[in-house]
């Protein structure tokens, strides 16, 4: 499907629907002064050098749909009630829109000062106050020139204010280190020719200082690593939408580790353990944190040239250590153990983007 939208240079290229859920809701006290409110619409851009547009579509529709499982009202309609409005879940074409577009202008210049105010009314979605039933969100993704992307965000205010919006969003988001051990994983399944029903386990650790209760205090020197694991059959991370599967199948994973209890699983964790041993022969088990910042150390001479971090288990093929970057803001330096035989098209994959 395609057309013109808010007679711009923005053409859309698919439209759909991502939906959960099924019970109306009723509106909170706060939220019933907020039906005619004009929505909440954010517009973000990202560079995207090198990641292929459909990849990233695809990475935030699968995001999307698992974020809507922690904030259900998101994929419903407001819609009037005997005692006002509620927000429905049977409406006729139910689910969050979705818009796919792309614009020929430039990304450096979309994303200079001033410029992207004026083309936010073509790349955020609107939703129409006084329609009913009415959108409680709609996304648009799109291409910028060639290398950026804008994602647009609209959100009826009765579904939540800033605060709640952004807590939305954060959710939905995957985070830089999530993307980097999710193109790993990937890189390093094809690199080893994993057989495509083999089963390949991605292993982290969560800090549990902060989320214990009490809390211990972040001067706590012991360990309170809590183990992680994230299983796939290799068919899942060879398939074209790989990484966006990976991505958020490990976003998933952390957000569960972060919520409620991280030791309520305890007695799971030796069996899990014992099944990775097998599992690394074709799966993934990272270490070390971008959040340590080892390289803002000073011993009075100024901060290392170069920090190199040896694999806690130098002969384990599928270790990988994932720690900040010196000289590159919000970057990371990765190391990898992989067999020879892998580690020259692993390396290829990696830096390629493949």
């Amino acid at each position: 499907m395609e057309h013109n939208i808010h007679g711009g240079h923005v053409r859309v290229t698919n439209l759909s629907k991502v939906s959960p859920l099924s019970t109306p809701q009723n509106l909170s006290f706060f939220d019933q002064f907020l039906v005619l409110a004009p929505p909440i619409r954010t517009l973000q851009l990202f560079s995207t050098v090198g990641l292929p547009f459909p990849t990233i579509v695809a990475t935030l529709r699968e995001g999307l749909s698992k974020a809507l499982q922690h904030f259900p009202p998101l994929s419903g309609k407001l819609a009037r009630c005997a005692h006002g409005f509620e927000i429905r879940f049977d409406c006729p074409d139910e689910g969050v829109v979705f818009i796919e577009a792309e614009c020929d202008a430039e990304f450096e210049r979309v994303v200079g000062e001033g410029e992207a105010y004026v083309r936010a009314e073509e790349l955020v979605p609107r939703i129409n106050v006084r329609d009913v039933p009415m959108e409680a969100l709609a996304v648009q993704v799109t291409r910028v020139g060639e290398d950026g992307v804008a994602v647009g965000v609209a959100m009826h205010h009765v579904m939540g204010d800033g605060r709640a919006y952004w807590s939305f969003v954060k959710a939905w988001a995957v985070s830089s280190f999530e993307a980097v051990c999710a193109h790993a994983w990937v890189c390093a399944t094809r690199a080893r020719r994993v057989p495509a029903r083999a089963s390949t386990v991605f292993n982290f650790t969560v800090d549990c200082r902060s989320l214990l209760d009490p809390a211990l205090p972040e001067t706590y020197f012991g360990n309170a690593l809590k183990p992680c694991f994230v299983e796939a059959e290799a068919c899942e991370l060879l398939r074209d939408d790989g990484f966006a599967r990976a991505c958020v199948a490990l976003h998933g994973r952390v957000r569960e580790a972060m919520e409620g209890d991280p030791i309520s699983d305890w007695r799971s964790w030796p069996d899990w353990a014992e099944k990775l041993g097998d599992a690394l022969l074709v799966g993934m088990h990272v270490v070390s944190s971008p959040k340590f910042r080892s390289y803002d150390m000073d011993f009075g001479w100024g901060r290392p040239r170069w920090i190199e971090f040896v694999p806690l288990v130098p002969d384990v093929a599928g270790t990988m250590v994932v720690a900040d970057a010196r000289d590159d803001e919000g970057g990371f330096q990765v190391t990898m153990v992989l067999a020879q035989a892998h580690m020259d098209e692993f390396s290829v994959l990696f830096m390629g983007g493949a």
